[in-house]
C-alpha cells in the first residue's frame, strides 16, 4: 500500500492532464478533478503508513529512515541507503552497512556513533522493518559500530524476523541502547560492620552482633556475624621446644620435679604434666634468638593441683618480667618487671591460658619459666601447651617436639562490640585455613572462655564449619 502510494506521488505533476500521455497531470482540462483527490489520499496513506512503521520499530526511541540496497559488500552503500553483508539478514551474525545520511539527506553519523558507545558486550536491541509492511523485518542485537568514510558498519546478530527486503524498499531502523551489564560503580566507604585483621594485635573491634553490641563475654555467648573480609594467610612460629612435654627439654631447678602425662589437657589427650616443688623451684628452657629489640610473648596452659597460686616468668636477655596468678579465681595477683602485655583466660576443663610479653634488649636468649608456687610452701600445678612467639598476644596453640614449628594458616582474631579481641578457632580447635572464612557469609561462633569457636563440623582439621544460613539470632 505504501509503496504504491509513493510510486504515484512520484508521478503526479503540474503539466496538463492527458489521459493517454500524462494521466497524473494536475493542470489543464480535467486535471484537478481527476488527480487532486487521489493525490491527497496518497499523501495521507504515506504519512499514516510511515507513522505505523516507526511505531512498530522495537527500539522506538531512536529511528532512521533508509532505502534498502541488496548489495553485500562492506563499503559505501550510497547516500540514504543501507545493506547487509549477508545475503540472508534473517540468520546469523553479519554487518549492517549504513550511509551516514538518511533518506532525507540528514546526517545520522553522531546517532550511529552513540549507538556503539556502550561499554557492554551488547550495545543495543534493534529492529529493521519495511515501511508499510510490518511483516517484513529483522530483530537484531548490536555488538559494535565501526566508522568509515561516508558510512558506518554496525555489527549485529539476528535474533528473529523473516527478513525479505528488496532493492529500493523504504526501511526504518530503530533501536534502544541496552546491555547485559552496568558500569562498575565507585568503591564505597568502609562500613561499620566486621573487619578482620591477619595479626592478633589489632585493637579495633572487628565484628558485631546482629542484635546489638556485646559488652561482656560472660556466660559463653554465641553470636552470628557476617564476614567483612576473607581471612588471609599468616605465618606463625612457636619457638618453644617440647611444648607439651615438660619432662624432656625443660630443665628443673630448685628441687622441682615433673611427672609426665598425669592429667587431661585442653586438647582432650592425657598429656598435661604435673610440676611440683617448693619456694624457688620450677622448670625453664633456654631458647636462642636474634639479638634484637623484638617483643615476644610466652604463654602456657595451667591448672591448679595442690597449689592454686603459681607464677610464670619470661627472661628476654637481661630483661625479666612475670606474673603471679591465682588459678582458683582466674586472676593475676601481681606483676613484676615491665611486661608489655599479659593475660589469663579460662579454658574448659579447669585450665587457664596465661601469657606475658616483653621486648628483647638485644639479648640472644629467651627463657620461659613455670613456678608451681609463689612465695612460700610447696605444691603442684598441671602444665601443657607452652608457646613463645613474636608479638604481644598469644595466637592459637602450635604443638612442637624437638624443634620450633612454623605454620602458615588463616589465623585471625575476633572482637565483638566492646570486648577484647580473641583468637578465632575452627570447630576442631585449630586456626582456620587461609581463605576459609569467606567475605559476606554468615557464621556462628561461641566464646569458650578464651577463644571464639566456630560451630559445626566436618572432615579434617583447620576446616571451617558450614556457614549459617538461617535468619534467627542466637541469644547472648
Amino acid at each position: 500500500m505504501l509503496s504504491e502510494a509513493l510510486a504515484r506521488l512520484r508521478q503526479y505533476n503540474l503539466n496538463p492532464f492527458k489521459i493517454d500521455t500524462n494521466p497524473f497531470g494536475l493542470t489543464g482540462t480535467g486535471g484537478t478533478d481527476t488527480n487532486l483527490e487521489p493525490m491527497l489520499a496518497d499523501v495521507a496513506t504515506v504519512g499514516t503508513e510511515l507513522q505505523t512503521a516507526l511505531g512498530t520499530t522495537a527500539a522506538g526511541l531512536s529511528a532512521v529512515l533508509m532505502a534498502w540496497d541488496v548489495g553485500t559488500a562492506v563499503g559505501d552503500p550510497g547516500a540514504g541507503k543501507m545493506r547487509a553483508s549477508s545475503p540472508n539478514p534473517a540468520t546469523g551474525s553479519y554487518s549492517l552497512v549504513l550511509s551516514t545520511t538518511d533518506a532525507d539527506g540528514v546526517s545520522i553519523a553522531a546517532v550511529l556513533t552513540e549507538l556503539g558507545a556502550s561499554s557492554s558486550m551488547t550495545k543495543a536491541r534493534a529492529r529493521v522493518v519495511k515501511v508499510g509492511d510490518r511483516s517484513t523485518y529483522v530483530d537484531l542485537l548490536v555488538t559494535g559500530v565501526a566508522v568509515a568514510a561516508g558510512y558506518q558498519v554496525v555489527a549485529v546478530t539476528c535474533i528473529g524476523g523473516p527478513g525479505g527486503f528488496a532493492t529500493g524498499d523504504a526501511v526504518a531502523m530503530g533501536w534502544v541502547r541496552t546491555g547485559d551489564k552496568g558500569d562498575t560503580g565507585a568503591a564505597g566507604a568502609q562500613g561499620a560492620g566486621p573487619v578482620y585483621y591477619s595479626t592478633p594485635t589489632a585493637g579495633t573491634a572487628n565484628a558485631q552482633t546482629l542484635s546489638g553490641p556485646l559488652a561482656s563475654l560472660a556466660g559463653n555467648p554465641s553470636i552470628e556475624w557476617i564476614a567483612g573480609a576473607t581471612n588471609g594467610s599468616m605465618s606463625r612460629t612457636n619457638a618453644c621446644l617440647q611444648s607439651a612435654d615438660f619432662s624432656t627439654t625443660w630443665a628443673t631447678f630448685g628441687g622441682a620435679a615433673v611427672t609426665a602425662n598425669t592429667a587431661t589437657a585442653p586438647d582432650g589427650t592425657t598429656n598435661a604434666d604435673m610440676i611440683s616443688g617448693g619456694t624457688g623451684a620450677g622448670v625453664n628452657q633456654s631458647i636462642s634468638v636474634t639479638a634484637d629489640t623484638t617483643t615476644r610473648v610466652y604463654s602456657t596452659f595451667l591448672k591448679a593441683g595442690t597449689s592454686s597460686a603459681c607464677r610464670i616468668q619470661l627472661n628476654h636477655g637481661s630483661a625479666q618480667c612475670g606474673l603471679n596468678v591465682n588459678l582458683s579465681a582466674g586472676t593475676i595477683s601481681t606483676w613484676f618487671g615491665s611486661p608489655v602485655a599479659s593475660s589469663i583466660d579460662p579454658i574448659p576443663g579447669g585450665f587457664y591460658r596465661v601469657s606475658v610479653a616483653i621486648a628483647n634488649n638485644s639479648g640472644t636468649t629467651i627463657v620461659p619459666h613455670v613456678f608451681p608456687v609463689q612465695g612460700s610452701g610447696s605444691g603442684t600445678v598441671y602444665a601443657w601447651g607452652a608457646q613463645v612467639e613474636t608479638g604481644s598476644v598469644p595466637t592459637a596453640y602450635i604443638p612442637t617436639t624437638i624443634g620450633s614449628v612454623t605454620v602458615t594458616d588463616g589465623y585471625m582474631t575476633l572482637a565483638v562490640g566492646s570486648t577484647q579481641a580473641r583468637p578465632l578457632l575452627d570447630y576442631a580447635g585449630k586456626a582456620p585455613a587461609a581463605g576459609a572464612v569467606t567475605y559476606g557469609r554468615k557464621y556462628v561462633v561461641t566464646y569458650d572462655g578464651a577463644y571464639w569457636r566456630l560451630a559445626g563440623g566436618g572432615a579434617g582439621a583447620s576446616s571451617v564449619n558450614l556457614a549459617a544460613t538461617h535468619a534467627a539470632l542466637f541469644s547472648i
